[in-house]
């Protein structure tokens, strides 16, 4: 069975630039990115292959970057394996059955060509981590954080946040009983729960990302590399082992990338500001944001 070249995975929370970030990423040379055309043709991976190689012609590629521009076929990947897009907790390797593990395999090893070798592949939400390194033992994990009360913020203005149902809606994170007195002692703030979720969040990406050499994981905030692209797409391809491209500023200019976080400081109330820098603190300090 043909081994993948070092695949690269962006994870990280729902909002966290993650986007953007894998966009540029995705025009970098040698790079296979998935689309959305995998979620109607999961059996033909040419035509992903066709999307992401016409992406780079002049008249038709803007045009392709807007409508494949979403990169977490998850539809695709429950074909793989079930329950991938949505499960009630983060995924592990054992989560795998035998099929699964040879279909996941068999299906990625197809998307690379010989002129873009490096798949890359970008999940939000729970990290599954675990499991995807089942699959790709010699993966690139970049982990993308953002200052929580952006992201807090970003979710309160998404139609698919999920929050709105309560606890019991959102995706892959647990609350506990302590988690449940939290919001309550808020009111059940729709803010306050979007601050404990990203907590979670934080808290089951440390747990998958505990036993991973340095070789294969890199944390990077998104408001760093918007102030310094440049410097800091280099320490990405180093990490990653790509090539560096002869015209980045081109790259940069197509697929911007720029931090919006003040927005929360214009969007959010005072109380909600509050609200969402008291209960985010020990990870957000943790990360280097500081009130």
């Amino acid at each position: 069975m043909q081994t993948l070249d070092r695949p690269i995975v962006i994870v990280g929370s729902g909002r966290s630039g993650s986007t953007a970030f894998h966009r540029t990423l995705a025009a970098f040379p040698g790079v296979m990115s998935m689309t959305p055309i995998l979620n109607w043709a999961p059996g033909c991976p040419q035509f992903n292959q066709l999307i992401v190689t016409a992406r780079s012609l002049p008249l038709i590629g803007p045009y392709l970057w807007v409508v494949s521009g979403r990169a977490e076929p998850y539809q695709y990947w429950n074909s793989l394996t079930p329950a991938f897009a949505d499960p009630c907790r983060d995924l592990q390797a054992f989560d795998l059955t035998r099929r699964s593990r040879t279909r996941v395999r068999k299906a990625l090893a197809k998307l690379p060509t010989r002129n873009r070798p490096r798949l890359l592949i970008k999940i939000t939400g729970v990290p599954r981590i675990g499991l995807l390194r089942e699959v790709l033992p010699n993966a690139r994990f970049i982990h993308l954080v953002r200052d929580p009360r952006g992201v807090v913020n970003s979710l309160l203005h998404v139609k698919w946040w999920k929050g709105w149902q309560g606890p019991e809606a959102l995706r892959g994170v647990r609350f506990s009983s302590e988690h449940w007195k939290l919001w309550e002692r808020y009111d059940r703030s729709f803010v306050a729960l979007a601050a404990i979720e990203w907590n979670l969040l934080m808290e089951l990406m440390e747990r998958a990302s505990a036993g991973l050499p340095e070789e294969q994981f890199m944390e990077l905030r998104y408001e760093d590399m918007c102030a310094d692209p440049v410097s800091h797409l280099k320490d990405v391809i180093a990490f990653c082992g790509l090539r560096w491209p002869r015209r980045v500023d081109r790259i940069l200019a197509c697929h911007p990338l720029r931090s919006r976080n003040d927005r929360w400081r214009h969007d959010l109330t005072p109380v909600q500001q509050e609200i969402a820098t008291e209960l985010t603190a020990p990870y957000r300090a943790r990360y280097g944001y500081v009130p």
